[in-house]
């Protein structure tokens, strides 16, 4: 696809997170693999509701910006290294290769992992199996187990990490477990 076009659509995507709630200000990440180890992301610092096709960073798979910039922390980028690193080593895990991540602060989903019971590492199904999650953004091991065997995991003091083949498949991602974590918290049911 047309780097200008995967511009314009990791754009759009951050917008509507936004609109939707899902990302507050320059808060959370999205990212698209454009060509193999290139990476566009959303920059730090930057309000999600109006980023321009230009604003966006592009790096390699260690976070570095290729266009000579200060790049991007470690502890904001390791989620998403890993799951482009998954692919990387295990080529179509899950069917079809990771080609975009997305890192967003999705308020139901975080009030659902706070009423799990202590040393749950689980949350309650939600589309149709439990959402792995973890205390430790650095917790590579987890990430990665998590990543292998489901397209999400929610990292607390992150948010929930979606993966997909496309920037459209980890968008709805996202949607489906915010908006399943929202009926499961108004059924009042226990995770």
């Amino acid at each position: 696809m047309d780097e200008q076009l995967l511009r314009e659509r990791v754009c759009q995507g951050a917008q509507q997170l936004w609109m939707r709630g899902l990302l507050a200000g320059d808060g959370g990440l999205v990212s698209v693999e454009s060509h193999r180890r290139r990476f566009l992301v959303t920059p730090p610092g930057r309000r999600r509701s109006d980023l321009l096709p230009a604003d966006l960073m592009t790096v390699d798979l260690g976070g570095l910006d290729m266009n000579g910039g200060p790049g991007l922390a470690s502890d904001l980028w390791r989620p998403h290294r890993i799951a482009y690193q998954i692919e990387r080593e295990t080529p179509g895990v899950g069917s079809q290769a990771i080609r975009a991540t997305v890192l967003v602060t999705s308020p139901a989903l975080t009030a659902l992992v706070r009423q799990q019971a202590p040393g749950t590492r689980e949350v309650a199904a939600l589309c149709g199996a439990a959402l792995p999650w973890t205390d430790d953004p650095a917790d590579e091991p987890a990430i990665r187990l998590a990543l292998e065997n489901r397209r999400a995991v929610f990292i607390r003091g992150s948010g929930l990490l979606a993966v997909g083949h496309d920037l459209a498949s980890a968008l709805n991602l996202v949607e489906h477990l915010e908006q399943a974590a929202y009926i499961t918290l108004l059924g009042g049911r226990k995770p």
